[in-house]
């Protein structure tokens, strides 16, 4: 269940009852999680492990942008020369990236987010899990 920010109020109000009691909503997620915020084209990702990166990119943008939707404003391929998250890896792994790239098991993008005024580029890293499925890193790109 996903609220825009105009239900943040009533949400951060404690509503006190006569006798004192105080009721307060447990929720998790953001205002600005907004599940339309993560409808683009572009990427590689398909629409669960999309919207799975958008989720972990809007928990890294919402640390300093508490209060503002993150929309991903553009995405695009990264070269292996450019990858950080990539060079991290072990060296056995970055050894085979190349092959894993030429059989679309690894795929590198860049997104960019914007997040009230500030706008930052993040790597995102997809590999594709041998038992099926996709696991993902990502990182702000340092400018």
């Amino acid at each position: 269940m996903y609220f825009d920010g105009a239900h943040k109020a009533d949400l951060f109000s404690p509503h006190e009852a006569p006798s004192g009691a105080v009721t307060v909503a447990m929720i998790t997620g953001w205002h600005e999680m907004n599940e339309s915020l993560c409808d683009f084209a572009g990427t590689l990702a398909e629409d669960t492990l999309r919207r799975d990166i958008c989720h972990r990119l809007w928990k890294l943008e919402s640390v300093d942008h508490r209060d503002c939707e993150h929309p991903v404003t553009g995405v695009e391929p990264l070269e292996p020369d450019a990858s950080a998250l990539l060079k991290a890896q072990p060296e056995d792994f970055r050894g085979r990236a190349d092959a894993f790239r030429a059989k679309g098991d690894l795929i590198l993008e860049k997104w960019t987010v914007r997040s009230c005024e500030a706008v930052t580029a993040y790597e995102v890293m997809m590999i594709k899990a041998p038992q099926g499925g996709t696991d993902f890193l990502v990182g702000a790109i340092q400018p």
